[in-house]
């Protein structure tokens, strides 16, 4: 077995043991899905168009053996997902262009559009903030709870962006 495939598999053991350890904890809060998605990106794939689709190709059929694997696509990506329950979904995501053929079946003229002029910020001020997070696992004064010690950073650090600084 694949030193990695071994790791994920003791990865996933792990925590199947911290649920059942833990069962008296609602692990799915609301009405949240996919809580567990397991994600095969295919660009990391370090290889050309042909031997991707073939890697995809390779999974999509592993996946079908097991169970009903369905394709979804947004205008760039193409998923494919198999779903083991509600909350839990193991899912390939490529560029579109990687498994799918581009064809122009037709031309739609747009209209012109006019110019957008966007409408002048008045002077104002604003609060500088600054954020002093405390130890979530506090139980009184101690930062350690049965044997965990939370970890701090000596100092907060702090995002600060000017309006000059952001690239947009």
């Amino acid at each position: 077995m694949k030193s990695k495939n071994a790791q994920l598999i003791q990865g996933l053991r792990d925590l199947l043991a911290f649920v059942e350890a833990n069962d008296d904890f609602d692990f799915v809060p609301g009405t949240d899905t996919d809580i567990i998605q397991g994600n095969f990106h295919a660009w990391y794939l370090h290889t050309g168009d042909e031997e991707r689709r073939a890697a995809i190709a390779n999974l999509t059929r592993r996946m079908a053996r097991v169970g009903k694997a369905e394709k979804l696509y947004t205008d760039s990506f193409a998923h494919i997902r198999l779903e083991f329950g509600p909350f839990v979904r193991f899912q390939i995501a490529t560029l579109r262009e990687t498994i799918c053929e581009r064809v122009v079946v037709g031309k739609k003229l747009i209209a012109a559009q006019p110019e957008r002029v966007i409408a002048a910020t008045p002077e104002q001020t604003v609060d500088e903030v600054e954020w002093r997070c405390h130890p979530v696992m506090t139980a009184g004064s101690s930062h350690t709870i049965d044997g965990v010690a939370e970890l701090e950073s000596p100092e907060t650090p702090q995002l600060v962006a000017q309006t000059d600084d952001i690239p947009f």
